[in-house]
């Protein structure tokens, strides 16, 4: 974990250094004080930021790539006197809270980093890095459902940062709920569609129906689906003396997701030779896809509508495109059981068809936040 918290910071660096009141000459400096940072050169680094930072004292990009460098060079204590003389600078956000949070975490000192982060929330509140590194810190801690909970507030009030869908997805594909790290791998893979994590949250979707679908004979009866625990609800007395209640529980969409893999044709085609294919979980994930969509629209008051059913339309738009089979062998296509980027060889035209498509019809997560998983 403590190397991502370092990948994290360094892959920020380019991210200034756009526009501030340098000369050309320091400018360029500051350029190539950035490009030796990320050649490993840092003690070239440190000595071109520190001449432009003695010209330009109150320059607060200069200051914090000075920072990041130290940060780099493992001299936190450095770092974090850097970064705390940078939060009264007029320029100073959110991802200066974060560096500094940071710099403590890596000394092994973690309340003093949540401090850092919880007053870099304060000023910003819709940080989705901030809440990345709370959750971090539960995450490293053993604290998974903590963990969670703050990386689901971070795609709540952030939804355009992906890192926090990678991290919920991890959780939940572990967890008794992985319907929902399906999603969010999902969302992960649609925003942020050509890094290596991608690649791992599409090999995660494969995996999550592969492992919980499971063939103990050779009918659908004998077909085990365990996406929720909500297919063992607990019935208690409080919600038979309240139908609505007891109807809220029957139809949420992790049990209507359910049934819809249940009633797929192509689950008791599967179920005959005790094996899911590519082609199989193509089809299960389109009925089920179709399914949902379906009660949600006629139970629509029944059904909660939310954004959770933002990502899950979306895909219906594709599939409606004819775009269904390349999609899915796109999405999923890292997963080495299944290779599904053979498909995409075989199909060419079509996925570049799709491609195109795409990209005149982007993914964009609900401005409102997009929760996907209800309590």
């Amino acid at each position: 974990m403590k190397r991502f918290l370092i990948l994290l910071v360094v892959a920020l660096v380019p991210v200034f250094a756009q526009s501030q009141d340098l000369s050309k000459e320091d400018d360029l400096k500051v350029r190539q004080a950035i490009q030796f940072m990320n050649n490993g050169n840092l003690d070239k680094s440190v000595e071109l930021l520190k001449e432009v930072q003695k010209a330009n004292p109150k320059n607060f990009i200069v200051g914090y790539e000075l920072g990041l460098a130290y940060y780099s060079k493992q001299d936190y204590d450095s770092a974090i006197d850097i970064f705390k003389k940078l939060q009264k600078n007029k320029d100073a956000n959110s991802i200066l809270y974060q560096a500094w949070g940071n710099a403590y975490d890596m000394k092994g000192q973690r309340d003093k980093a949540r401090e850092t982060y919880d007053k870099g929330l304060k000023l910003f509140p819709n940080s989705g890095p901030l809440y990345l590194e709370k959750g971090n810190l539960e995450n490293m801690e053993g604290n998974y459902y903590e963990a969670l909970l703050l990386y689901e507030n971070g795609i709540k009030v952030d939804p355009d940062f992906t890192s926090n869908y990678f991290r919920a997805a991890e959780i939940l594909g572990q967890s008794s709920e992985p319907i929902f790290a399906i999603l969010y791998a999902t969302v992960y893979r649609l925003l942020d569609p050509n890094s290596d994590r991608s690649a791992i949250m599409g090999a995660m979707i494969a995996d999550v129906y592969r492992e919980h679908i499971a063939f103990e004979g050779d009918t659908v009866a004998k077909v085990h689906v365990t996406l929720t625990k909500k297919n063992n609800i607990q019935i208690s007395q409080a919600d038979l003396s309240s139908p609505e209640a007891l109807l809220a529980k029957m139809t949420c969409f992790e049990l209507t997701y359910e049934r819809g893999v249940l009633a797929s044709g192509a689950l008791t085609e599967a179920a005959k030779s005790k094996e899911l294919t590519f082609d199989d979980l193509i089809e299960i994930r389109g009925d089920a896809l179709e399914y949902y969509l379906k009660e949600q629209q006629e139970k629509g008051s029944i059904i909660p509508q939310n954004d959770l059913v933002a990502v899950l339309k979306y895909e219906k738009k594709i599939k409606d495109a004819g775009f269904w089979r390349v999609y899915n062998a796109w999405l999923m296509g890292s997963n080495e059981f299944y290779g599904g980027y053979e498909i995409l060889g075989a199909e060419q035209e079509k996925f570049k068809e799709f491609i195109q498509w795409e990209s005149n019809n982007l993914f964009v997560p609900s401005r409102d936040g997009l929760t996907l998983r209800q309590e």
